[in-house]
């Protein structure tokens, strides 16, 4: 199949230019947490680490996600002033110790390897329990001052059941992530028992999320979770005296549960002195196919309905509160069955179709000024019988969960992060011959130096030609199929006709300007 589709855009002289829109937002990822991410337990960590500082990348977004609680979560049991029980994850330790006391360890009263739950002195098996625990542990620690114990990684996605708050206050919830970034930001903490516990952690970053998809996990309503927004931000502030932290509200995974906003960013449901500085939401497509790259088409059509609820969230947060940047901190593709081992894997092709979805939103998403759009996520990967681990979203990875290799999808996000100049971009007024976006989609930007460039995207499994008049002897960067686990690959346009194959993102810079056409 072959289309072809002219790009008529007013990039052609300066006596042609008129200016659409300032362009301001940032494209940025999403990573979260998991197994492959770990130094201790992953063969790829460094080269997925390698791409992540290559890449560059502003606002991108750490997800301490609850799903391996183990890995993510600072304590998981509440102090209990003594050293006497621990719960962590694989491939990290446990750390027993009498010696505070001037004794040794005589008895242990539970040990599991599985998934055991409760608090110290209520701990109970799970489902999955080695029966050897007590032996290794006594062995390990019986008659010693204090011992160490090496745990070896599950998942746990009913770690988020929780929805009771003990202290009706809040003050506790608060006081917990006051402790916590004591411990990051600010070399230590106190404990409830007046413990000193030293980390020597000076780090500073500049915003936090509070919670994440908070309408499921842990299922709040908007009420509860504001006055829980509220407690953080006042624990954060008594334990760090950190005033000019910046947060981020709501990351709702339903972004189209509009009262969520209209309670959140009325400033009157919040206590005294609580910034408003950021919200985010998230959006996913998907296929009903995870084969079938026709399927995959279907994708951008999902991305329009998104944008006509955008513009809806964005006249509620205009009317409340202006001030209030807007982040889009997940957006992807989830393919259907995506965590259930044994289901067919997706041609490479599929991350060229997502990675060009996520190149759509962006484009799409800043003519409606949103601040950051970052595309979800770093890693996932299928089941990998080897680490013995169960699958983790293969399809919304941007890089080989067996090399650690970008995707078309980690390419393409590297082409839009390094051409695109921040809040000097000027969107100039683009059109096409395809007039209702059927087979392509364009942008022409004016940079702050006077050069010209468009981002030219192919929404189908198809060959198209494209014509773009003024474009010879001008430098093409396209990622498409032929790219694969590299980046895009770079030429010079010897015509003003361009061939992209099916999903294919390109961007052309387009040679310079005679000022006196």
């Amino acid at each position: 199949m072959h289309i072809i589709a002219d790009v008529l855009t007013l990039l052609l002289s300066h006596l042609m230019l008129e200016i659409d829109y300032k362009r301001h937002t940032t494209p940025s990822i999403q990573v979260i947490a998991n197994p492959l991410l770990s130094q201790q337990f992953s063969p790829i960590h460094k080269q997925v680490f390698s791409n992540l500082a290559q890449l560059n990348v502003n606002y991108a977004r750490y997800a301490a996600w609850f799903a391996y609680p183990r890995l993510t979560v600072a304590e998981l049991d509440p102090p209990s002033g003594i050293y006497q029980c621990g719960n962590v994850e694989q491939n990290f330790s446990i750390k027993l110790s009498c010696r505070e006391g001037g004794g040794v360890i005589s008895q242990v009263d539970f040990a599991s390897y599985g998934t055991a739950t409760g608090a110290c002195g209520q701990m109970q098996q799970g489902k999955c329990h080695a029966s050897s625990s007590s032996d290794v542990v006594q062995q390990v620690c019986i008659g010693q001052e204090e011992c160490i114990i090496p745990a070896t990684l599950e998942v746990d996605w009913f770690y988020d059941e929780g929805s009771l708050l003990i202290d009706q206050t809040i003050k506790d919830l608060g006081d917990y992530y006051g402790r916590l970034f004591a411990w990051y930001m600010d070399g230590g903490f106190i404990d409830e028992y007046g413990r000193d516990h030293v980390s020597n952690h000076f780090y500073d970053w500049d915003y936090t999320e509070i919670f994440n998809e908070v309408e499921s996990e842990h299922t709040m309503n908007p009420e509860s979770y504001t006055r829980a927004y509220d407690a953080v931000i006042q624990g954060i502030r008594r334990h760090t005296n950190n005033t000019q932290m910046k947060y981020v509200g709501l990351s709702l995974g339903g972004h189209n549960e509009f009262e969520w906003y209209r309670y959140f960013l009325n400033h009157s449901n919040h206590a005294p002195n609580i910034p408003l500085d950021m919200i985010a939401y998230h959006f996913y497509a998907w296929s009903e196919s995870r084969t079938d790259p026709l399927d995959y088409e279907a994708l951008f059509e999902q991305l329009d309905t998104f944008t006509f609820e955008v513009e809806q969230i964005e006249e509620i947060r205009k009317s409340l509160s202006p001030e209030t940047r807007t982040t889009i901190d997940e957006l992807g593709v989830i393919l259907a069955d995506d965590n259930t081992p044994g289901v067919p894997q997706f041609p490479l092709i599929f991350w060229n179709a997502a990675g060009v979805l996520y190149a759509y939103s962006w484009a799409k998403l800043s003519q409606q000024g949103i601040d950051v759009v970052g595309q979800s996520q770093l890693v996932g990967y299928p089941k990998l019988s080897n680490l013995q681990l169960q699958p983790q979203y293969p399809s919304v990875s941007m890089v080989n969960w067996t090399t650690g290799a970008g995707t078309a999808k980690y390419w393409i996000s590297k082409l839009l992060i390094d051409t695109a100049e921040i809040d000097s971009d000027q969107a100039v007024r683009t059109q096409t011959s395809d007039l209702n976006g059927k087979y392509v989609f364009s942008q022409g930007f004016i940079c702050r130096n006077g050069q010209r460039w468009v981002l030219i995207i192919n929404k189908r499994f198809a060959n198209v030609d494209v014509f773009l008049p003024g474009a010879t002897g001008g430098k093409l960067e396209v990622v498409n199929e032929a790219s694969g686990f590299g980046p895009a690959i770079i030429t010079e346009l010897p015509l003003s006709r361009i061939t992209l194959t099916p999903f294919a993102v390109a961007v052309v810079h387009m040679p310079l300007m005679d000022v006196n056409i």
